[in-house]
């Protein structure tokens, strides 16, 4: 479809989604890496065995049924085979991993090992991890600091694929956040962008929780 679209741009692909759309994130970027130019996941599912063995126990049983249940040799070996990190290898594209520490839904060592992973292969990847935060981001800084990283990753892996690009435009709830500077500063590995005139100094690097 895309390719037969004269709007759009099959050269400057990129994919999104949390949660559910976490995991369709990271399978698409298994799947369809040749196509992609980058992609976010935000707390998703990596490993679906390693899912089921650390999220909260209340939940347990009833993932179980929607997944599958990794107790049987049978569907452990597949749940394996369809993991994202499993086939970690095949993701060559930029990546931007978000996760809230707290999450009782997807735990945190979901994002961070496929993070460890892609980078053991020498791939590009964004983390940003919330100490204050849990299945998503709730709190307002934390959501505008969110928004304003994934709008700096876009732009920077849109660039390398058009010669010049103005202004990129990320949506937020109340409106639309222009990015019309893009800077990235060697020395400090920090990203340094205006956002509707106002500068923000982004650590899209690693916001570790050590």
């Amino acid at each position: 479809m895309i390719d037969k679209d004269n709007n759009l741009d099959n050269q400057r692909i990129g994919v999104y989604g949390g949660s559910y759309g976490g995991y369709m994130v990271l399978a698409s970027m298994t799947h369809y890496n040749d196509r992609l130019s980058a992609a976010v996941d935000v707390v998703g599912i990596s490993n679906f065995v390693t899912f089921l063995k650390n999220t909260k126990s209340y939940r347990r049983d009833l993932r179980r049924s929607e997944y599958g249940d990794e107790r049987i040799p049978e569907m452990r070996k597949y749940l394996n085979q369809i993991s994202p990190n499993n086939n970690a290898e095949k993701i060559t594209k930029p990546i931007f991993i978000v996760q809230g520490y707290n999450d009782p839904r997807v735990p945190y060592t979901e994002a961070e090992q496929m993070r460890d992973i892609i980078r053991s292969n020498g791939g590009d990847v964004w983390y940003m991890v919330a100490m204050d935060e849990g299945h998503g981001f709730r709190k307002h800084f934390n959501r505008a600091y969110y928004i304003n990283a994934v709008s700096v990753f876009f732009k920077k892996q849109v660039e390398k694929h058009c010669l010049k690009v103005e202004y990129f435009f990320v949506a937020s709830i109340n409106d639309l956040i222009p990015v019309s500077k893009l800077e990235f500063n060697k020395k400090y590995r920090f990203f340094v962008a205006v956002f509707a005139g106002k500068t923000r100094l982004i650590d899209t690097i690693e916001l570790n929780r050590k």
